[in-house]
């Protein structure tokens, strides 16, 4: 072992060798998935290999947290919107993963000492690591040493993997030209729409068999959704950040690696000669132009005999135009960097120490600056900032505290056979119902918004801890009601409705393709005057591109591959159906870029072509893993995250 450490002593990565061997003899914690307990149930089997249910739990809380912080407060909005399916995003991912890892173990792919290293150095730990700074990075990650270099050296080999299928995916000039030309070519396009909520006033009351009928075929629809009732206790992090205990080391640790951010800027005291420049300097004329060379030249004059050691407060009663700061002698005091402009920092604190500065040139004025004094940036003692290092750890590891406290009454209460209102009594602990029976989309307190959507995203768990970023919450499904259908005439007035609608989107289609046919069949085929003779209202958008189409109806697939993959003007041959509503559309002009604007983006686009190529390649085997695997999924876990 002795000599094992001395030859890695001296890399990043021999430091997390050594780290690693002291931390796992000294008993740092147990691997997430090490045995000694009872086996786990799987959730997915990928071939040979078994993942439980914590684990897939686990990868969608990560995954929510991402989206959490990448949408902020609207998450709910934007995940609504995109019709995400979490589950299926994790159990997919879980799935392409574990192949890939199965792949590279065949394939023989190792990563050595040096790769490693290299991976610490510019990934990892790019400003370098100690072994009390590495144990400090697995508590926070949760890790245990083995469980970092397994995830580090499983990480280097997906890299090699994926480095492999990008060489083997280079674009050629030709194909990225083709990209580009397709991306870049601009249409103009005009369109009519035909919304079926403009007909349902021309839709007559359905009789009363049409009703029944109706209801008949499409029962299912009109079917009440599955339905808790719960008892939850919310371990709120906040409420745990008293009893986070922290050790001076703790403090210690954060400090040194966030030095920065306690910094004091470097400042300077400093005495000004202000030249303001002439009103109206905007305006370029004969006059302004003089007006404000003539400013700058008075104070260049002043720079200069301030350079050359003349009294400078005699220079301000001279020079300066600052009514306020003449009075003192042009003093300004303490001055931090960062608190004026980037010219005056950029002139003044170059000199590191008294003089006299370049001249300083901002909107308003010209400056001839006098550091008297000049003080280095320096760290705010450990002792003025402690406190507020406490309060960050505390904040950073209460979440982890409240769910961990969550886990200990959850195996507490499962041994004690009571309910959680029992339990809770016995406990002092706050429980609070559901208030009847919920669907997934509806929650028994905003503080909790999106609780029993997540119950029942974990299938056959009567009890259980539910996380929700800041808070852990203890659930006892007391109740569940299974889908049920209500007899008609409980949704007779629905079912009018949707009558009305079904026959209000025939007669919005019929119209449509009327529209299209008779345009299609006229002599000058256009679509704005043959709109306006019918007294329908067209739209027209100039300069589309095909990348940047974001927008209704644009954004529609079939519509997109339509409108950019056209070599001509003209009507679209079909009428398209977007979101309820159908659209007639004629190109009317088509723009493509000069090949020489295109040569000065094809090596940047040969680059992009060829990333895009090696993520079809790596999916294409992925795909073809799939196929020839042996996978085994739990329905439940691909419950529909969309209500």
């Amino acid at each position: 072992m002795i000599k094992i450490l001395r030859k890695y002593q001296r890399t990043v990565f021999g430091v997390l060798v050594i780290a690693t061997a002291a931390l796992a003899m000294g008993g740092f914690g147990l691997g997430r998935f090490m045995g000694g307990g009872p086996r786990e149930r799987g959730a997915i089997t990928i071939n040979d290999v078994v993942i439980p249910y914590e684990e897939v739990h686990r990868q969608r809380r990560e995954l929510e947290d991402f989206y959490r912080k990448r949408f902020g407060s609207n998450y709910e909005q934007f995940m609504e919107m995109l019709k995400l399916n979490v589950n299926q995003l994790v159990v997919d991912q879980i799935i392409a993963n574990t192949l890939i890892d199965q792949e590279i173990k065949r394939l023989g792919f190792n990563a050595g000492a040096g790769e490693l290293d290299m991976l610490l150095r510019t990934q990892v730990f790019p400003g370098g690591v100690d072994q009390d700074s590495f144990g400090r990075y697995l508590r926070d990650q949760r890790l245990s040493p083995e469980e970092f270099m397994g995830n580090l050296k499983r990480d280097l080999a997906r890299q090699q993997l994926t480095g492999m299928l990008r060489d083997a995916s280079v674009a050629s000039k030709l194909e990225a030209l083709s990209v580009l030309e397709r991306e870049e070519t601009k249409y103009t396009v005009s369109f009519v729409t035909f919304d079926p909520n403009n007909y349902i006033a021309k839709v007559d009351t359905p009789k009363e068999e049409t009703l029944q009928a109706y209801y008949d075929e499409n029962s299912l629809k009109y079917e009440a959704p599955e339905r808790v009732a719960y008892d939850y206790v919310v371990f709120n992090a906040r409420d745990f950040e008293s009893s986070i205990e922290i050790f001076p080391e703790d403090v210690e640790g954060v400090y040194t690696e966030n030095i920065s951010k306690y910094e004091l800027p470097d400042e300077v005291k400093v005495r000004a000669i202000q030249v303001t420049k002439p009103k109206g300097k905007e305006q370029k004329n004969e006059s302004n132009d003089a007006a404000l060379d003539a400013a700058k030249e008075k104070a260049e004059k002043a720079l200069i005999r301030a350079k050359d050691g003349e009294d400078f407060v005699k220079l301000v009663t001279e020079y300066s135009d600052n009514a306020a700061t003449k009075l003192i002698g042009g003093e300004m005091g303490w001055i931090k960097r960062g608190v004026m402009s980037k010219s005056f920092d950029n002139a003044v604190f170059a000199l590191k120490g008294p003089g006299i500065a370049e001249l300083v040139e901002t909107p308003e004025a010209f400056l001839v600056v006098e550091v008297e004094e000049y003080k280095e940036k320096s760290a705010k003692p450990l002792d003025s900032v402690r406190k507020e290092i406490e309060d960050e750890i505390r904040k950073r590891e209460a979440p982890t505290y409240a769910s961990e406290q969550a886990h200990k009454y959850l195996s507490e209460w499962i041994k004690s056979g009571k309910s959680l209102r029992e339990f809770a009594s016995e406990n002092k602990l706050t429980v609070n119902p559901s208030g009847g029976l919920l669907a997934k989309e509806k929650d028994p307190d905003t503080a909790v918004s999106g609780l029993t959507r997540k119950i029942f995203e974990m299938p056959g768990e009567e009890r259980q801890v539910v996380e929700m970023g800041d808070k852990s919450i203890l659930v006892h499904i007391v109740d569940f009601k299974e889908v049920e259908t209500p007899p008609f005439q409980e949704v007779r007035s629905l079912v009018i409705e949707d009558v009305k609608k079904k026959e209000a989107n025939r007669l919005a289609e019929s119209a449509s393709k009327e529209f299209l046919d008779n345009l299609e069949k006229s002599s000058d085929k256009n679509l704005e005057k043959a709109a306006q003779k019918l007294g329908l209202k067209s739209e027209s958008k100039e300069n589309l591109q095909a990348g940047l189409a974001r927008e209704l109806p644009f954004v529609d697939d079939v519509v997109h591959s339509a409108i950019f993959s056209a070599g001509q003007p003209g009507l679209l041959k079909d009428v398209m159906s977007v979101q309820g509503k159908y659209y007639v559309f004629q190109i009317r002009e088509i723009n493509k870029p000069k090949i020489e604007e295109m040569q000065k983006k094809v090596s940047q686009k040969q680059e992009e072509v060829s990333v895009e190529n090696g993520e079809i390649l790596l999916q294409s085997l992925i795909n073809r893993l799939k196929a020839a695997a042996k996978i085994e999924v739990d329905p439940g876990l691909m419950v529909e995250d969309a209500a």
